[in-house]
């Protein structure tokens, strides 16, 4: 977003470097030169607020009430609640974690510690830091979901000793597309015996 009001020439304004210029106390002595200084600095302050509230996401707006004609204060509102710059000029809430092993681990889809490590130390991945030391979270629960095995399947009473004796079936359907031939289910047939 800082990017986008510095391409617009306004950033100035929203960083609080350029200020409003001052008009003297008595009208009588007020230039047409400072009278227009002031309308083209009102006019980047209008439309760097009206960028600014238009670029972020309706329910995000109530950060800004009460605050919507100042761009310098809806600037510090946006940075106080930590919002950064998404695609479409939109705003999302900015991680406030450190750049840990841990959240590596999650954002490079629960990949292991060790290997997330060598990657920081060969420096195999463009971008990956760490600001923290902090050592690893020893339970990691989706990890730790990942790896658990269901209980085994109840033995079966039921016995087949010949073929055809005993027919298991699965029925799936209906498909989100449709085979070449217009059908949208599949079903399998396993004979017990045979294991065909």
């Amino acid at each position: 977003m800082q990017a986008w009001l510095r391409a617009q020439g306004v950033w100035r304004i929203v960083a609080a470097v350029s200020l409003a210029p001052k008009l003297p106390a008595s009208p009588a002595v007020t230039s047409e030169a400072q009278i227009t200084a002031l309308d083209a600095w009102e006019l980047k302050s209008d439309k760097a607020c009206g960028w600014m509230y238009l670029s972020i996401k309706d329910d995000q707006k109530i950060h800004l009430k009460g605050i919507e004609g100042d761009p310098v204060k809806i600037w510090a509102a946006l940075s106080a609640i930590h919002l950064q710059k998404c695609p479409g000029m939109r705003f999302n809430a900015a991680a406030t974690i450190p750049f840990d092993i841990n959240l590596w681990h999650h954002r490079l889809g629960h990949h292991s510690y060790a290997d997330v490590q060598k990657m920081i130390k060969d420096g195999l991945v463009i971008g990956l830091h760490l600001d923290s030391k902090e050592q690893p979270d020893p339970i990691c629960e989706p990890c730790l979901a990942g790896k658990m095995t269901a209980n085994p399947f109840p033995t079966s009473t039921n016995q087949s000793y010949a073929p055809l004796e005993l027919i298991h079936t699965d029925l799936h359907g209906p498909l989100p597309v449709t085979t070449a031939e217009g059908y949208c289910y599949w079903m399998t047939f396993i004979d017990a015996c045979t294991k065909l």
